[in-house]
């Protein structure tokens, strides 16, 4: 998105407004969560709906990108990141979370048989969105899953921060190796008011996710005086 010359004033205003917290929040993607149960009624109910969906959009074999998005998390923020999933499919992007695309495999066993398909399907996605809250450190796959994509993709990889309220983003304890990724946030373009997805590096170094996600573009820095 191109920023918009004030030239009055001698400034470039920014693309994007910064700091919505509100998109940073469990809460939030809890809401979009609910809003789908109550349609559903039961959580299994609504996740078997989404299997089943997926099952027909989704093939298991072969390695052609089918997902935009491998979304890696913990199971234990389960409705947040079935929230995150819908809202990420409401923008456009094509998501895999595991317990709903592959619904019979058993995350809770490390083995063989389940570590292949996570490849085979980190092979399919272009990127992988890391979801961040407290629970990540009690996750035995997302670190594993990290590294891999990492090494796949050349770190197409971006950190999706979830605040509890009245968390901050220092408040959580994430590791260290984590602050080598971009960021990824939701927030409103500041023109059309638009949610969209933005890959972050610093707060005035950013770009549209959609641009680094296909044309492969990188976060460049945003001059606030012209």
């Amino acid at each position: 998105m191109n920023y918009i010359l004030n030239i009055q004033m001698g400034q470039i205003i920014f693309p994007k407004f910064f700091d919505l917290k509100m998109y940073k929040s469990v809460s939030y993607y809890d809401q979009i969560a609910e809003s789908f149960l109550n349609e559903s009624r039961t959580f299994s109910k609504a996740i078997l709906d989404e299997s089943l969906s997926a099952k027909r959009i989704y093939s298991s074999e072969g390695a052609v990108s089918n997902f935009d998005i491998f979304l890696s998390h913990s199971y234990l923020d389960k409705k947040t990141v079935y929230g995150i999933y819908k809202d990420f499919e409401s923008l456009g992007y094509n998501t895999y979370v595991d317990w709903i695309v592959d619904p019979n495999l058993d995350r809770n066993k490390i083995t063989k048989a389940t570590a292949e398909i996570l490849r085979t399907r980190m092979k399919q996605s272009k990127c992988l969105i890391y979801a961040t809250s407290s629970n990540i450190l009690l996750s035995n796959w997302m670190p594993w899953e990290l590294g891999f994509m990492d090494g796949l993709t050349a770190s197409k990889v971006a950190v999706f921060p979830l605040l509890k309220a009245g968390q901050k983003d220092a408040d959580i304890e994430l590791p260290k190796y984590l602050e080598l990724y971009f960021s990824c946030t939701k927030e409103k373009e500041s023109k059309s008011c638009k949610d969209i997805l933005w890959i972050n590096e610093a707060t005035d170094t950013y770009i549209s996710f959609s641009k680094w996600l296909y044309d492969n573009k990188q976060p460049y820095k945003r001059i606030r005086n012209a």
